[in-house]
């Protein structure tokens, strides 16, 4: 079963919820991804153009940790052996603190678009439970 979750409620997705509470429903639901397809806005610019006409404004903790409440949460949604793929302007993923491991990464130039930055496509396996309590 594919779920997926925008805040914009023009996409059609399953939910449409600010990411880090999309995240702690999945766990407080108890739902297992054997792959979680990771692509936020990758800058505070990024966010402000994609999200600013849907009526929300940032908070402060927005603007310094966007997407840590949701990584922990969705972290423990992902079972032992399975995946994450993560879009964005640098290469941490999700991490060995969560318990994930990189398998692969791959840098994507946005066609036609020189001056633009490139994307890093960071793939990572869960090779054990959290190290960290959340």
């Amino acid at each position: 079963m594919v779920t997926s979750n925008d805040i914009n409620t023009e996409f059609e997705t399953t939910y449409n919820m600010e990411a880090n509470d999309f995240g702690e429903e999945m766990e407080r639901k108890g739902r297992m991804f054997d792959l979680v397809l990771f692509d936020p806005p990758y800058s505070l610019r990024q966010l402000k153009d994609c999200y600013d006409g849907v009526g929300k404004d940032l908070d402060l903790w927005q603007t310094q940790n966007m997407w840590g409440r949701c990584k922990n949460a969705l972290a423990q949604c992902i079972p032992v052996g399975g995946y994450v793929i993560h879009l964005g302007w640098h290469s941490h993923g999700f991490g060995k603190n969560r318990g994930f491991e990189k398998v692969e990464m791959m840098v994507c130039e946005q066609a036609g678009k020189d001056e633009r930055y490139n994307v890093l496509v960071t793939v990572e396996q869960k090779t054990q439970a959290s190290i960290f309590d959340y």
